[in-house]
């Protein structure tokens, strides 16, 4: 008979404070919270910037090592262990759980944010409007959605599944990470702060998604149906999605969150499979093949670039903030990647979630951005002018979507493939939370189904407070401020996993494989 599952009270209950508490805040005191949000960000925009850098180049690197070394080999569960899902499904989890609806907001037009200066100025001061930076407004799309992003992803997906399918040990709490570093101090104030510290961190910047993607969602439908578009309308969104994914989060891993994702894929691969094979297919691709180009031939001076001198801030309002960004996500996303990666090896779990996510994204990238790039030059419709003169992005995004080849297939399909991305990215959010509040969940165990479903109630209430203040600087705030004490954890889990690995003398020697009583724990 099984352990019955136990609930991490202290753990559940701060949380659920802390999220009800910032609804609160932001639904009554606005005004009050707007000011509080811009100058937090700035702190960790000036003061943190270069950290955030260094980071995911450190991130990124360890992935590398992890990956084109023996310890690459080592196999995720008991030898004889085969993986739980196929590679495609694997794989489609990976990008539709690590994204959301947010990667096909600005896979569509970010480089309209960069190609005029309607982000506030262009990449590396260009001239507003010209041939490179044109290109080069491409090329920071992939850099912002690329390998560097997917390695914080991915090294947490390695340290939790260490932990998790090599140790034996039933937590999915990022505190246990640290428990080379921290030792006894784990169990006490300071691995508690490490666990609050993430769920505060992943419940804010699941809020911060969903603000970017239910405006275009809800843009979508009053453009379909011929109503007006308010944030009654948005709201409704945000409801219909809270019980979608109440519904799916009732089944199980298989039954609920594969499908949904698998159906996701297949909704994007349609709208994308259209418009490269109807719309401007050369421009595409030849356009693609260049911001490519750039990125790869310039990785790690956009990776570095902090323009000090130039005083621009490109880099704190988009790199930093991206990096930042991704790094909220990172801790949650890694749970889920060790909860769906269990047979697999490290190799495959590094290399998987790093390149296999940043290809997802590219793939975007590529056919809807340069889709809308090839309609601003061509003069049918620019986005660039519309983000310019402060236009809203959602309603911009679905107007590129209205001159699409078979608009009356693609309009409808994207905006369903928007909604199912976002339900199935917070499917994985919510059951992580559910797992991380769970005290004894084995590889082969689901959270509480009540658990699961209470926080996705609880996320589109903060979701829905958050878009209440109404502007992209108050989204992008609330990642830049929740990823300040997680940058510290992201350094104390990299040391930890690294004497993890040491200590199993997996690195001066060749690795054994785990004795018996601890398969039997894995297992």
């Amino acid at each position: 008979m099984q352990e019955k599952l136990k609930l991490n009270r202290p753990l559940f209950i701060l949380s659920v404070a802390f999220t009800l508490g910032l609804s609160v805040l932001f639904t009554l005191f606005p005004d009050g919270s707007n000011k509080i949000l811009g100058v937090l960000s700035g702190i960790s925009r000036e003061q943190f910037g270069s950290a955030y850098l260094w980071l995911g180049l450190a991130m990124f690197g360890m992935i590398l090592w992890l990956s084109f070394s023996k310890i690459g080999s080592i196999k995720l569960g008991p030898e004889n262990e085969k993986p739980k899902f196929s590679t495609a499904s694997w794989i489609g989890m990976i990008f539709t759980a690590g994204t959301g609806s947010s990667v096909m907001y600005w896979g569509t037009i970010e480089w309209a944010y960069y190609f005029k200066g309607g982000g506030g100025s262009t990449p590396l001061g260009l001239t507003s409007g010209m041939w490179d930076t044109a290109e080069w407004s491409v090329a920071y799309g992939l850099f912002h959605e690329g390998v560097t992003a997917w390695a914080m992803y991915a090294l947490f997906g390695v340290a939790v599944a260490y932990v998790y399918h090599i140790k034996g040990k039933p937590i999915l709490r990022i505190s246990e990470l640290c428990r080379p570093l921290l030792k006894s101090k784990t169990d006490g104030p300071i691995g508690k702060a490490i666990d609050l510290t993430f769920m505060f961190g992943i419940i804010a910047g699941t809020a911060t998604s969903m603000g970017f993607g239910t405006p275009m969602v809800s843009a979508g439908l009053a453009k379909m149906f011929g109503i007006a578009d308010s944030q009654g309308l948005t709201f409704v969104v945000l409801g219909i999605w809270a019980i979608m994914v109440a519904a799916t989060l009732a089944f199980n891993l298989e039954k609920g969150i594969k499908i949904v994702s698998d159906l996701n894929v297949w909704l994007l691969y349609i709208v994308l499979g259209i418009i490269f094979v109807f719309g401007p297919t050369r421009f595409i691709i030849d356009t693609f093949t260049s911001g490519f180009g750039i990125m790869t031939d310039n990785f790690f001076r956009m990776s570095t670039w902090t323009d000090s001198v130039g005083g621009s801030q490109f880099p704190q309002w988009w790199t930093i903030f991206y990096w930042a960004w991704w790094l909220v996500y990172a801790p949650t996303v890694g749970i889920f990647l060790a909860k769906i990666s269990k047979g697999r090896t490290i190799r495959e779990l590094a290399l998987g979630g790093t390149f296999g996510g940043a290809i997802g994204c590219w793939l975007i990238y590529a056919v809807f951005g340069n889709f809308a790039m090839h309609l601003d030059i061509s003069g049918i419709y620019s986005a660039a002018d519309q983000i310019l003169n402060g236009g809203a992005p959602g309603t911009t995004i679905i107007e590129i979507m209205s001159h699409a080849p078979l608009v009356a297939i693609v309009l409808p399909v994207f905006i369903l493939a928007a909604f199912f991305y976002s339900a199935t990215s917070v499917n994985a959010i919510a059951y992580t939370l559910a797992a991380t509040t769970t005290e004894n969940i084995t590889p082969n165990r689901d959270p509480e189904r009540w658990n699961r479903i209470f926080w996705v109630v609880l996320l589109f209430g903060l979701s829905a407070a958050l878009l209440s203040l109404g502007t992209l600087n108050v989204l992008k705030a609330a990642s830049l401020i929740t990823a300040i004490p997680l940058m510290f954890v992201s350094i104390m889990m990299m040391i930890s996993l690294y004497k993890n690995i040491k200590e199993d003398g997996y690195i001066y020697k060749e690795y054994h494989k785990p004795d018996k009583e601890q398969l039997e724990k894995v297992s």
